[in-house]
């Protein structure tokens, strides 16, 4: 029991974030059982200054309180969960900055391994949530994917996303780089260091 215990208090911590009590306590239950996640609960989990390493959010909050997201993807990596039929609020999420959208009937297994992937790259997040050169964590990520060849499915795929949402963090990644074409992309990231890893 001692060595479970001592797995819980390193694995990384996580916080759901839901305005429906349904939701929140289904979130809760569905991860709580692995030991691979800690979830953080009975304080103010909105609060940003709530110590976690991931949020998990509802995006029907979204439609409530926009600023309630802003102060969540500066503080962590946020997985938004998109609900069925609501493209419009992963879009404005992706644009908000989160870390990825994932459809809220995703399989337990692919929520911790995406808590997993966001938690195994410690410090790419500076504070506020932005990097130097103005891009979200997620956007410089789809930067270098392009950057590195791959087509927007293989993206979608790789990153546990829609097909939309990756296209839609493209546009917005495109606008903050200043370009308008793939291939521009490319030249940006090669002149940005991104293609370095």
């Amino acid at each position: 029991m001692r060595e479970q215990d001592n797995v819980r208090e390193t694995a990384p911590s996580v916080v759901v974030v839901s305005r429906v009590p349904v939701v929140k306590a289904g979130l809760e239950s569905f991860l709580a059982p692995d030991v691979g996640v800690r979830l953080v609960d009975g304080v103010d989990v909105v609060d940003p200054t709530t110590p976690r390493d991931v949020t998990i959010y509802d995006l029907s909050g979204l439609v409530h309180d926009e600023q309630e997201l802003r102060m969540l993807v500066g503080s962590s990596a946020v997985v938004a969960l998109r609900p069925v039929g609501r493209d419009d609020l992963a879009e404005r999420a992706a644009e908000l900055g989160v870390a990825a959208v994932v459809p809220l009937e995703a399989s337990r297994s692919e929520l911790l391994e995406l808590i997993g992937r966001l938690v195994a790259e410690p410090g790419t997040q500076p504070e506020g949530g932005r990097r130097t050169h103005g891009l979200s964590r997620r956007e410089e990520e789809i930067v270098r994917l392009i950057a590195a060849g791959r087509t927007n499915g293989e993206i979608a795929d790789q990153l546990y996303l829609s097909v939309n949402s990756v296209k839609t963090y493209i546009r917005t990644a495109y606008r903050k780089m200043g370009v308008s074409r793939r291939s521009h992309a490319v030249v940006w990231a090669v002149e940005h260091g991104l293609t370095r890893r």
